[in-house]
């Protein structure tokens, strides 16, 4: 039986491309994602209810595992990969969250990792046509001088 979590081998490949461009956004997005988990009330009763952001100390260690879980994600590792996925469904699932929640986590994700992706090709593109205009200079120069 085919699951979300059945990658192609070509799927893992690119994820782990995205590692290296993505990796240095680990504590931003858990930053946001904790943010807009407690930004909804209905989540923040659930979240403060289990005791979760109870102390400093709980509070990091959960922003440090959607760290580590936001990393696995372009790990290239299946194993890795749907082992987090399979925590968070026996999570939600225990707690009674909700499954829209579950779809709103998927659509973060997605929405975060392709708003530093485009940043970064817009950076790339940027130098590329920084480096095309000099070489069109440098043709043109070298085009006066013969």
């Amino acid at each position: 039986m085919n699951t979300l979590l059945d990658f192609k081998e070509e799927d893992l490949i690119l994820l782990s491309k995205f590692h290296d461009i993505l990796k240095n956004y680990s504590e931003e997005f858990s930053n946001r994602l904790v943010e807009v988990i407690l930004s909804k009330e209905e989540t923040r009763k659930l979240i403060e209810g289990s005791g979760v952001l109870k102390d400093d100390e709980r509070a990091k260690s959960l922003i440090s595992k959607v760290s580590e879980f936001y990393l696995s994600i372009f790990s290239g590792n299946r194993e890795e990969i749907k082992e987090w996925f399979s925590r968070i469904a026996k999570t939600h699932f225990k707690n009674l969250i909700p499954p829209e929640y579950v779809i709103s986590l998927s659509s973060f994700i997605v929405d975060f990792t392709i708003e530093k992706l485009i940043i970064f090709y817009k950076s790339l593109i940027k130098i590329l046509g920084i480096r095309r205009d000099l070489l069109i200079k440098l043709a043109k120069y070298g085009a006066e001088k013969l």
